[in-house]
């Protein structure tokens, strides 16, 4: 669901081909009006461009901070012109990418390539979180892994998710999300109440129009396009990443959402990725690991 002109690969990198394109372009993003220092708020600073990232030193306060601290990207060695390629290639392609492809894009090591993704991917499930379904709203219950037996009995690589969408006149998802649903709330291949209110709580507006849970799969009230878009996500993760294990399916589904969702948000695919990465706090690696584990309870 791409728009059919947008950036491409070769325009973003006559764009920002060096560091100081790009971090001109981050203090753009994050001080729009200007400087404003994160602790006291004063609009003014003394300017230090002697190191790889400028320093800004409050007039004020004397703190000082750079473009990239408070963000994704606080700490990180990699240049910002590798950063933007990353972030391109998350947010326009369409079946994704994965951190052995984006080693080769931009010549770094594979443990950096992941850890970019991951950081990109963390800072895309925060946006999400904070954009509840509203309007009417259907939620349907599908399956990621194959059915291993046919008994009530739920296998570990089978992994139950809702798939939900606001809908346009009730048929094309105009938002959509898919979430994992917690060990907790299963009962072998049943889902069991709380995944509907715990669903409900965490995802969808308390002022949407009208919300429909469908917790069976290939139910006819459930519109075919979310079956659609789940069996292309399906396909994605297989093409792209070979399939994915529980702790970090939730981090590529919410990925995947994003993409479809960008032509809903912003005709602004680039910009829109770098700002969720700006509004995003810093994470370590450490932090990211507990993450991940924690999607996948």
């Amino acid at each position: 669901m791409m728009p059919k002109q947008r950036m491409t690969l070769e325009q973003l990198q006559m764009r920002f081909g060096t560091e100081e394109k790009c971090i001109k372009h981050l203090i753009h993003l994050k001080w729009p009006d200007g400087f404003r220092c994160p602790r006291c708020g004063y609009a003014s600073a003394y300017l230090t461009q002697t190191r790889r990232l400028p320093l800004f030193e409050c007039r004020s306060c004397r703190h000082q901070t750079s473009p990239i601290v408070g963000t994704i990207m606080e700490g990180s060695r990699t240049p910002l012109s590798k950063w933007f390629i990353a972030l391109y290639l998350v947010s326009h392609n369409a079946q994704g990418i994965s951190a052995v492809a984006l080693r080769r894009k931009i010549s770094v090591t594979y443990k950096t390539a992941w850890l970019i993704l991951h950081k990109i991917r963390h800072a895309i499930g925060k946006l999400d979180a904070s954009l509840p379904l509203t309007g009417i709203v259907r939620v349907n219950a599908e399956q990621y892994g194959r059915p291993y037996n046919p008994t009530i009995f739920r296998h570990r690589q089978e992994h139950p998710v809702w798939i939900a969408a606001s809908l346009i006149y009730a048929i094309e998802p105009r938002y959509m999300k898919i979430k994992l649903i917690n060990n907790s709330h299963l009962r072998g291949r049943n889902i069991l109440k709380q995944a509907v209110a715990a669903f409900r709580e965490n995802h969808i507006s308390s002022n949407a129009a009208q919300v429909t849970f469908i917790p069976r799969r290939y139910d006819p009230q459930c519109p075919k396009v979310l079956h659609y878009r789940w069996k292309e996500l399906r396909r994605n993760l297989w093409l792209t990443h070979r399939g994915i294990g529980r702790r970090y399916l939730q981090a590529y589904l919410d990925e995947f959402c994003f993409r479809y969702n960008l032509t809903e948000l912003t005709e602004h695919f680039f910009d829109y990725m770098t700002q969720a990465c700006i509004n995003s706090r810093v994470i370590t690696l450490a932090d990211l690991s507990g993450a991940l584990l924690e999607s996948a309870a």
